[in-house]
């Protein structure tokens, strides 16, 4: 298995390090909406970038972070690292290392990737999704076998024309957008000529004449490989999913932003990016739009009366966008959550629910009837006042997993008992609880100097519910649990009042049993644990006066995502659950002992994403056609985030949970979210 081991290198968490394995994401950021978290670094965003791991390696993708996620340099947003390679984001350095690799860490001149396609008919060898954000039919970046090849490559870019000399120095000035782009041929066919991008116009880079610039003199080119994109304040270069790839300062890119002086190869083509800047206008806050033109020669932008203003409403009735359409091609239920984290940035969460059931032979195969999205929070008995049965699926973001489980206990053989252990395995987690008959304590007056406990009664089955578990109020002394307000046998003060007749609980810890009046051990069980009790509480923030002038209606400041997650503190899993892991489940139903192993073929979620500003600005372009035609993301793996058992009904369901950035809830840039299993199934394996 291949693994991919991240180190900081520089910055105030030097040092530390963390391994992922294959189809394994880890996002990194500043807060806990992060997986590895570094929040001394002021300058990274909360969700900063996440990495990939596959067959081919390491994959890095930008989160729209506020200062950029950089590779050797290269500001990025998809690429992929080679072994070696340096990550920074915010203050921080991390070092990625690929098992198995040999430290290159950048490419050199002479490894030009060429494309196969181009020679041959054959189909390039198709590599392995490699987490969330897989790059889909990459390879790894080829070297040649032919001496002679990498030779007169070589020579042939030693004779191509000077570089350019960028005409500024900078990115970003302020007040200031992005004119003219001037793409320099640096070797090849075409060596000296400029290829010319306006304002709202896009263009394709291949070796055929269906890309809108045609290199018909390089054999290693695809035939559209990458594509240019201006929309005013940037440009973007991004990779047509080629077979031998995009290098920006010889870091290999699927999407990442243009500067002045950025050197591009393809193929065996180079290729020197020139921005020129221009001032906007005070008035607007834009720079004049022009008028495009796919010929290399330039042509006087058109007045402003020329232009027509294109109002969002113009934009919808033109390219009839949907908003927010979710297409689910499973069987599960789907559904979305748009939430506001507590920096003000909107977030859009994506979440998958599948039901399964246990067969005879101990799988798990995908239920006729699926459980629908829980919306809301369901308690036993529809009784608002009674524990949660189950919680709602619609949180934004868990940062641990949960295990929950929602049933008996059951003594072995179907006979009645005073008590029994029950335990519940889920991969490396084991817990267990010892449940027991009913019982009560005896302390009629002060003359009986110790409280006795009476004979637990015998039971056929007993429900693993907080409210039998320790805990609850005692009216005499005015206290209460703060871990558990609903459940028994709390005591505050020690009085024949307060304790004769008090019923303990029936569900305890085997390491921490009561044994006198005055033992307030932790509340355990399996299923949700509330919101209003502790530890879960501290998690909500704090809701004072300051709040109420300085944050609302954003979270606090000290609130933390980790209060959505809802299971019991002892059963809430770091890193997710993976897929595959083993269950067992002992005397939690009438057979005994439940074994089983979770799916291990994820749901896949793509996007289909729109710029509303680029689009009003190509309308506003006179001669341009409005095409609604909507590229696709590249799917992503949600993560698995939440496991319930419903062993007497041998059911369970798995919860799968995406985040993605959403422009703000007034302005969306999401057209449609596609839910999908990889083989285009609705079964997944067991």
């Amino acid at each position: 298995m291949t693994g991919v081991l991240f180190e900081c290198t520089a910055g105030e968490s030097a040092g530390r390090k963390i391994r992922i394995v294959d189809g394994q994401r880890l996002i990194i950021g500043r807060t806990e909406a992060a997986e590895w978290t570094f929040p001394h670094d002021r300058e990274m965003s909360s969700r900063h970038f996440a990495v990939s791991c596959g067959a081919g390696g390491c994959a890095i993708q930008d989160l729209n972070s506020t200062n950029g996620t950089y590779v050797n340099g290269v500001r990025v947003v998809d690429a992929l690292p080679e072994n070696g390679a340096e990550i920074r984001a915010g203050r921080t350095l991390f070092r990625v290392t690929v098992e198995g690799a040999a430290p290159t860490g950048t490419t050199t001149p002479n490894q030009v990737p060429p494309d196969a396609s181009s020679e041959s008919n054959a189909e390039p060898a198709a590599v392995p999704n490699i987490g969330p954000d897989a790059i889909q039919n990459e390879s790894e970046p080829p070297q040649y076998d032919d001496a002679k090849r990498v030779a007169d490559s070589q020579n042939e870019l030693n004779e191509s024309v000077p570089p350019v000399v960028p005409t500024t120095a900078v990115d970003v000035n302020a007040g200031m957008d992005v004119g003219l782009v001037l793409i320099h041929v640096l070797n090849g066919p075409q060596t000296g000529r400029a290829h010319i991008l306006r304002v709202g116009q896009s263009q394709t880079f291949g070796a055929t004449q269906t890309a809108d610039i045609a290199i018909p003199g390089d054999p290693y080119l695809s035939g559209q490989h990458f594509e240019l994109l201006h929309n005013g304040d940037h440009c973007q270069i991004r990779d047509l999913k080629s077979t031998s790839g995009v290098w920006l300062n010889d870091v290999r890119v699927r999407r990442a932003r243009l500067r002045s002086g950025d050197v591009i190869l393809a193929g065996r083509t180079r290729f020197q990016v020139e921005l020129e800047w221009k001032p906007r206008d005070p008035a607007t806050g834009r720079t004049p739009a022009e008028r495009p033109s796919l010929q290399d020669t330039e042509s006087s932008p058109p007045s402003a009366g020329d232009l027509v203003e294109a109002t969002p409403a113009v934009i919808d009735a033109a390219l009839e966008i949907p908003l927010l359409e979710l297409q689910n091609q499973t069987c599960f239920a789907a559904g979305m959550l748009p939430w506001i984290n507590r920096n003000g940035e909107t977030r859009l969460t994506v979440v998958v629910k599948a039901t399964y059931e246990l067969t005879a032979q101990g799988k798990l195969q995908v239920a006729a009837a699926q459980r629908p999205l829980q919306v809301g929070d369901k308690h036993y008995r529809d009784d608002p006042l009674a524990p949660v049965e189950f919680e709602t699926e619609l949180v934004p973001f868990k940062p641990l997993a949960d295990i929950v489980l929602v049933g008996n206990a059951w003594p072995a053989q179907g006979q009645f008992a005073t008590q029994v252990d029950v335990r519940l395995r889920v991969g490396h987690l084991t817990k267990v609880l010892r449940v027991i008959g009913d019982r009560h304590w005896s302390l009629p007056t002060y003359l009986n100097l110790v409280p006795t406990i009476s004979t637990p009664k015998p039971f056929e089955s007993m429900p693993i519910t907080y409210d039998r578990a320790f805990g609850g109020i005692d009216p005499t002394s005015a206290a209460y649990c703060a871990e558990n307000p609903q459940g028994t046998g709390y005591i505050g003060i020690v009085s024949p009042k307060s304790v004769h007749g008090k019923k303990l609980p029936n569900i305890e810890d085997p390491q921490h049993l009561i044994i006198a009046c005055d033992t307030r051990p932790r509340p355990v069980g399996f299923g949700f644990y509330g919101r209003g009790w502790q530890p879960r509480l501290r998690y909500a923030g704090t809701y004072d006066e300051r709040y109420q002038k300085e944050r609302a209606p954003l979270p606090p400041l000290d609130f933390s995502n980790q209060f959505y997650n809802g299971a019991h503190p002892d059963l809430q899993v770091e890193g997710y659950l993976q897929g595959g892991e083993y269950v067992e489940l002992e005397n939690l139903s009438r057979e005994g002992i439940q074994r089983f192993s979770l799916p291990t073929v994820f749901p896949r979620i793509a996007l289909t994403r729109f710029d509303a500003a680029d689009l009003a600005r190509t309308a506003a372009i006179p001669g341009i056609e409005l095409d609604p035609g909507l590229d696709e993301d590249d799917p992503i793996v949600p993560v698995l985030d939440t496991l319930v058992m419903i062993p007497d009904q041998r059911q369970v369901y798995l919860v799968y949970r995406a985040v993605f950035a959403l422009a703000d809830l007034e302005n969306i840039d999401i057209a449609r979210i596609r839910v999908f299993l990889p083989d285009g199934g609705t079964k997944n394996d067991s």
